[in-house]
C-alpha cells in the first residue's frame, strides 16, 4: 500500500501544527535555523556558484536563525495582543521592527564573523539599500501575514519568506 504525496504533506503539516502547539519556540527556532541553513547554502552554491561551500558562513546564518526566531515569536505576540488594528500592526512592523531586524542582522553577522569594527560600515553602507528593498516587498507580505495567517503560524510563515529573503541578504551581505 503506497501513501500519496498529499497524504504525506497533510501528515507533515498536522505534525508541524502539533509541534507548534506543544513547543512553539523550539519549533520556530528549528524552522528558522533550518531555512537559514538551506537559504545560505542555496545562495552560495546555486546563485553565487561558489566552487567551495563556505561552511562557516552557513553556520553563521544558521546561528542567526536560532537567535532571531524567539524575537520574532515575541514580536508577533506583542503586536497581536496590544494592537488589534491591522493597519496599526502593519505600520509598527514596518516602521519599528523592520529597521530593527535589518540592523540586527547586519550587526549580528559582523559579530559572528569576528569583525565588530565592520558593524558601522554595514550600517552606514548596506542598511539603507537593504531597508529600501524591504519596504518594496515586506508590507504586502506582512499584510497577508497579519490578515490571513493565524498567530501561531505567523513566525513560520515569516521564516519561509525569510528563507527567500535570506538568500538575497546572504548574497548582499557577502559582497566584497
Amino acid at each position: 500500500m503506497s501513501v500519496s504525496k498529499p497524504e504525506v504533506a497533510n501528515g507533515f503539516l498536522a505534525a508541524y501544527g502539533r509541534a507548534l502547539q506543544s513547543h512553539p519556540i523550539r519549533t520556530k527556532v528549528i524552522t528558522s535555523a533550518t531555512l537559514n541553513f538551506l537559504g545560505d547554502t542555496i545562495a552560495q552554491l546555486g546563485i553565487e556558484r561558489k566552487k567551495k561551500w563556505d561552511v562557516a558562513r552557513t553556520v553563521r546564518y544558521t546561528i542567526f536563525g536560532v537567535i532571531v526566531a524567539p524575537i520574532v515569536h515575541q514580536w508577533y505576540i506583542i503586536l497581536s495582543r496590544r494592537h488589534p488594528n491591522l493597519l496599526w500592526r502593519l505600520a509598527l512592523d514596518q516602521l519599528v521592527f523592520s529597521p530593527f531586524i535589518t540592523a540586527f542582522f547586519l550587526a549580528t553577522m559582523s559579530l559572528l564573523e569576528g569583525k565588530p569594527n565592520a558593524i558601522a560600515h554595514k550600517l552606514l553602507n548596506v542598511f539603507g539599500p537593504v531597508f529600501k528593498r524591504r519596504l518594496t516587498v515586506f508590507p504586502l507580505i506582512q499584510f497577508v501575514n497579519f490578515k490571513y495567517v493565524p498567530l501561531e503560524y505567523r513566525a513560520p510563515y515569516g521564516s519561509v519568506i525569510a528563507f527567500l529573503w535570506g538568500i538575497y541578504m546572504s548574497v548582499l551581505a557577502n559582497r566584497k
